[in-house]
C-alpha cells in the first residue's frame, strides 16, 4: 500500500509528461490498430479474423472507423498540443 500516496500525488501533479506519454501511447495504439486492420481487410488478407472485418462496412460498425477513430486521434494530438503549450508558457 506504499505506492497509493505517491499515485494520488502523481494524479494531482501539475507535470504534463504522464498525459503526454498517454495520448503518445494512444496514437501508437490506433497505428497498431489500423495495421491490423489493414492486415485483416479482404484487400490485403495477410491475417484472417472470424467474423471478416468487412462487418465494419455495415452500418452502425462503420461508426468505429469512420467517426470515433478520427475523433480520438484528433482528441489525442490536441491534448498533446494543449499540454505542450502549458508547458511552454509555465517554463517562461
Amino acid at each position: 500500500m506504499r505506492w497509493w500516496p505517491r499515485s494520488i500525488a502523481l494524479i494531482g501533479s501539475t507535470s504534463a509528461s504522464i498525459p503526454i506519454a498517454w495520448s503518445v501511447l494512444g496514437l501508437l495504439d490506433f497505428v497498431g490498430a489500423v495495421g491490423t486492420g489493414f492486415l485483416a481487410s479482404q484487400a490485403v488478407a495477410v491475417v484472417h479474423t472470424d467474423p471478416p472485418t468487412s462487418a465494419f462496412t455495415q452500418w452502425p460498425m462503420v461508426l468505429f472507423p469512420g467517426y470515433m477513430v478520427p475523433f480520438s486521434i484528433i482528441l489525442h494530438i490536441t491534448t498533446i498540443r494543449v499540454l505542450l503549450a502549458t508547458r511552454r508558457r509555465a517554463r517562461g
